[in-house]
């Protein structure tokens, strides 16, 4: 029995207490046994992928988006999806750049979002993919199948994301994200 209260002790001691647990992230959802978070869908809102109008909620805006775009992947992995060429990659990342002021406000927009440029350019890349994949699916299948594209050609989205009918800049809207990871799983 020693044993066992001196297992517990240790067990006890190497764990953190539990008013000091932190909510690292929020799972929004789950497609294919992949998991799609809060963070996931902050990334799309502030990297521009996303637009949501309002009065539509920006979060579950993304994770639509998410949750297709997984889709699209799982599919594209089945069916031989190709890998985004890197020049691709770096055209999109300059125009994710480009919806911040300065690059000091999108490597602080990195650290929030906890990204690195490496871990931004895989979204990027695979989100690339998603798309060209889906080009090249609907090209297959002839016009009759052509997607629905809602901007124009070359139109990026606003610098801005919607909340509420108010336009706010990246910061903002991070720091909107932010405080809806801070109040808890209630909102």
């Amino acid at each position: 029995p020693w044993r066992a209260v001196a297992a517990a002790l240790a067990l006890a001691a190497s764990v953190a207490p539990l008013d000091a647990a932190q909510l690292l992230d929020r799972v929004i959802a789950v497609v294919s046994g992949t998991v799609i978070t809060l963070s996931d869908a902050s990334v799309a809102l502030a990297f521009g992928f996303v637009e949501a109008t309002p009065p539509a909620d920006p979060v579950e805006a993304a994770m639509r988006w998410l949750v297709d775009r997984q889709l699209v992947l799982d599919d594209a992995s089945r069916g031989g999806g190709g890998t985004a060429a890197q020049a691709d990659v770096e055209r999109e990342m300059a125009a994710v750049r480009k919806r911040f002021p300065g690059a000091s406000e999108f490597d602080e927009a990195l650290g929030r979002l906890g990204l690195d440029d490496a871990g931004a350019q895989a979204f990027v890349r695979s989100t690339l993919e998603a798309r060209e994949y889906v080009a090249r699916r609907f090209a297959e299948q002839g016009s009759k199948y052509q997607p629905v594209v809602r901007q124009t050609p070359g139109q990026r989205p606003p610098p801005a994301a919607l909340h509420d009918g108010l336009k706010l800049s990246a910061k903002s809207f991070l720091d909107h994200i932010g405080s809806l990871s801070a109040a808890g799983p209630g909102r």
